[in-house]
């Protein structure tokens, strides 16, 4: 049976939903059922800041610990893969948008796809344990 992996994102410009995608692309090939899963915008655009340093892992890290209250195993990517030395931030994908300005390069693109490949593999074998 193949992992089912939850791919839930926030996305006020479109970069993460397009991070999100290249998640579920990586997990897909690891041969997980993926849904995406959009959470809706709450805040008012002059609340949404995208600072060169505003806070990716903080908020990463910071999430993390809701998970572990509630029992959640986390698979962070880690420096387990050389991708993660270019994209630098090993507890996930991230990336500075600019306010929507900045695409995301392939670098980022590629963090996500390997990100997605880790959560689906170590997935797996949890389920077939």
């Amino acid at each position: 049976m193949s992992p089912k992996i939850a791919v839930i994102y926030y996305s006020s410009t479109g970069t993460v939903h397009e991070l999100a995608e290249s998640v579920a692309e990586g997990a897909r090939k690891e041969s997980a059922e993926v849904r995406l899963l959009r959470v809706a915008e709450l805040a008012p655009e002059e609340a949404i800041t995208a600072t060169a340093h505003g806070g990716q892992e903080s908020t990463l890290l910071a999430l993390y610990n809701s998970v572990h209250h509630l029992g959640g195993i986390i698979v962070t990517p880690g420096y387990t893969d050389p991708v993660k030395f270019a994209d630098g931030n090993p507890y996930g994908t991230s990336h500075v948008n600019g306010q929507g300005a900045i695409p995301v390069d392939d670098t980022a693109l590629a963090a996500a796809v390997y990100q997605g490949k880790r959560v689906a593999a170590v997935t797996a074998r949890f389920k077939n344990a």
